[in-house]
């Protein structure tokens, strides 16, 4: 049974114990720009600033590809990484929600908590803002938003996840139930965490982490920054 909705406003407080005092972290992939299970592959070229991996058995593309932490192919290091991907996005799944929002996120504004959707699949539609802010007066950084949908994510052509003063990037979490699908020229801030696989578009700028736990990744000329900060009371 889902939880009522309510204005994520009058929510603030309750979110921000609810998330804080038990967050989530990625653990080994702190520093990682994607992993994914199976075969990645890219066009153009695409810059991560992060460490890149598969694993058990997938691939890399040997060519337009760059990696400031390496490539690191189908050995434990990404093995770690995948299951650490896979705790955080089932902890995740998980928790209590604090609110029940629409399924189209574009346009929306919310504060940190967890967050369910009336839909299975989740979008931000072509052109417009999902906006994440921390309640008025807060300058909790620690803060976090899980964003969790039982089915696709999918952004539209120029689609943006923008963040408030105080709200970083890595406390940001899209919890996917199949697979994410990413347009051309997004703006992305957060971690998108699917089930399946992941396809991104041409030109996406994204301050977070990639991870498709039973697929792969399709890149086409994108950059991808992970912000590499610590959350407290990691589960």
């Amino acid at each position: 049974m889902r939880s009522p909705s309510y204005p994520a406003s009058s929510l603030a407080l309750i979110a921000l114990f609810a998330v804080g005092s038990n967050a989530l972290c990625l653990g080994s992939c702190a520093d990682w720009g994607f992993v994914a299970m199976a075969a990645v592959t890219n066009l153009g070229t695409t810059s991560v600033t992060g460490k890149c991996g598969v694993s058990p058995a997938g691939s890399l593309p040997p060519l337009g590809l760059t990696c400031s932490g390496g490539k690191i192919l189908n050995t434990p290091v990404s093995a770690q990484c995948l299951a650490d991907c896979g705790k955080a996005y089932t902890s995740g799944m998980a928790k209590p929600i604090t609110a029940t929002i629409a399924g189209a996120l574009g346009g929306q504004t919310l504060t940190p908590g967890v967050y369910d959707l009336t839909t299975p699949a989740g979008t931000i539609s072509a052109g417009t803002t999902l906006t994440l802010n921390l309640p008025a007066g807060s300058t909790d950084t620690s803060a976090q938003f899980i964003i969790k949908m039982a089915s696709t994510f999918t952004i539209g052509n120029a689609g943006k996840v923008v963040l408030g003063p105080g709200v970083q990037a890595c406390n940001v979490y899209f919890l996917v139930g199949s697979s994410a699908t990413i347009a051309d020229d997004v703006v992305l801030k957060g971690n998108v965490l699917a089930l399946a696989s992941i396809t991104v578009g041409k030109r996406l700028n994204q301050v977070g982490f990639l991870c498709a736990q039973n697929g792969g990744i399709s890149f086409d000329s994108d950059v991808i920054t992970n912000p590499c900060c610590q959350c407290p009371n990691a589960t």
